[in-house]
């Protein structure tokens, strides 16, 4: 940092204190417009908007005609959505003589949070022609004109008028943000790719540009493509948190876990990790295996969100794949108790009973589970599979036949064919079922085994599968 920047942060830091103080005190104190100016700065930056606001009210107590002041009230008072009020200090700051674009845009935003469109409109149209010195300035003037557009529902024409405003200025952030939000709710990716596109040529450096480039590219399924703009967007801006977020989603989508990971892993040596993030970082270790990592990962997920239930389930899941089962069954349960609808909670709580031998609770969990995803086949199979091991064939016949009417899957027809071959009832049902599975996916064929070992010696069957193996 340079020794005049060091000078101006300790000066502010000062001044923040002395504020402070003072205010705790209730102390009345004199500061110059130009102070009061950077406190308001730093509050409003920092998201401190009451903070903001106290001190430009006590600003005003002092310093009552100075225009400067009345327009940050204004705008403050437009972030929280106040636009009668922040009228009045536009109008204060006018008969201080204070006209110009700044306090005109502003003018022209609280009129479109009152709907009074048209009348936004006409004082865009008078900016243009009397305030507007440049395409800067040019540029700000459309990206309220495009918000008005879209109050009246005039999608497109807001869209053209986003373009128009990049155009004027590549680094209008706030016209790039509102570009991409326009094509996500409207589905104009295509269109978007290509003006994307467009904007990269006249300026590569645009973060926001290869960001929104990015979202075109994972519309049309091109991932790969896709990863790459946002991998730019973040290279030229390191804080960009929406790239890295997106860029590891979309790694997500792909199953790269490890980009993934990297990804997640760059961004928190920018920012501090929130729960979320910890979690997803946990999620790609425990799909890559490394389960002690990505614990500790879940576990401060948890530690600074305790209602995260997901960052729950996702330690009872490393639990599971260490065998260490009584633990696994520990945070189901606490994920469980924080949200009880999610069928793949409880069919791992059940197959964590299973393996732990508590065999009373798995129906109970099981019909809870088909109640809630009664479409999912893989948990009409691991019911009906749990059913056949402890030998209630019938029962598991039973409710493989309710699975008909709600589900398909190819593990059903084996799963049904092995327990008509336990019953050795129906057995040309059952053979026609294996036939059907085998045509259907023959690499399959060993649940069939796995639930009924003793058809390994059966030499029809046998044959069956050694022609449909021929067959591929």
């Amino acid at each position: 940092m340079r020794p005049q920047r060091l000078k101006e942060t300790h000066d502010l830091n000062e001044l923040i204190f002395k504020y402070e103080v003072m205010s705790q005190k209730g102390t009345v104190f004199f500061i110059e417009k130009t102070g009061f100016l950077e406190l308001i700065h730093h509050y409003e930056k920092e998201g401190s908007t009451d903070k903001a606001l106290d001190v430009v009210d006590h600003a005003l107590s002092l310093h009552e005609f100075v225009a400067e002041l009345h327009i940050s009230k204004a705008r403050l008072l437009l972030s929280i959505n106040c636009p009668e009020d922040a009228i009045e200090c536009l109008e204060q700051s006018r008969a201080l003589g204070s006209k110009n674009l700044v306090t005109e845009l502003l003018y022209a935003r609280a009129l479109t949070l009152l709907d009074e469109l048209e009348e936004a409109l006409n004082i865009l149209d008078q900016c243009k022609v009397t305030l507007c010195n440049n395409e800067k300035e040019l540029s700000d003037i459309l990206l309220l004109e495009a918000c008005i557009f879209e109050k009246q529902k005039m999608y497109e024409r807001a869209f053209y008028t986003l373009q128009e405003s990049i155009l004027k200025n590549t680094r209008n952030q706030k016209a790039l943000e509102r570009i991409w939000f326009n094509v996500e709710c409207n589905r104009r990716h295509e269109k978007s790719l290509n003006f994307h596109k467009e904007i990269i040529e006249i300026d590569p450096y645009s973060s926001w540009a290869w960001f929104n480039l990015g979202h075109a590219y994972y519309f049309q399924h091109d991932y790969q493509k896709a990863i790459e703009a946002f991998e730019y967007a973040f290279l030229i801006d390191e804080n960009f948190d929406f790239a890295y977020r997106d860029c590891a989603e979309v790694c997500m989508t792909i199953q790269d876990y490890n980009k993934a990971l990297q990804c997640y892993l760059e961004l928190t040596e920018h920012r501090v990790a929130d729960p979320d993030i910890l979690q997803k970082i946990g999620e790609c270790y425990l799909v890559l295996c490394e389960y002690s990592k990505a614990k500790i990962y879940l576990l401060r997920a948890v530690n600074i969100d305790p209602q995260n239930d997901e960052a729950l389930f996702f330690v009872g899941q490393c639990f599971a794949n260490e065998g260490q089962i009584g633990s696994a069954v520990h945070f189901y349960k606490k994920a469980i108790e924080l949200e009880d609808q999610r069928e793949d909670y409880l069919s791992a709580l059940a197959n964590a009973y299973y393996k732990l031998g508590i065999y009373r609770k798995i129906p109970m969990l099981f019909n809870k589970v088909i109640e809630l995803a009664p479409h999912e086949s893989q948990y009409w199979y691991q019911y009906a599979c749990f059913l056949i091991k402890r030998g209630k064939i019938n029962e598991a016949i039973f409710l493989l036949n309710s699975a008909e009417k709600e589900a398909s899957g190819t593990e059903l027809l084996f799963c049904k064919a092995a327990a008509l071959f336990l019953t050795h009832q129906n057995l040309d049902e059952a053979y026609s079922l294996l036939e059907e599975a085998l045509l259907d996916n023959y690499k399959m064929y060993p649940i069939l085994f796995e639930l009924a070992p003793h058809l390994t010696r059966h030499r029809k069957l046998q044959a069956m599968i050694i022609y449909f193996r021929d067959e591929q």
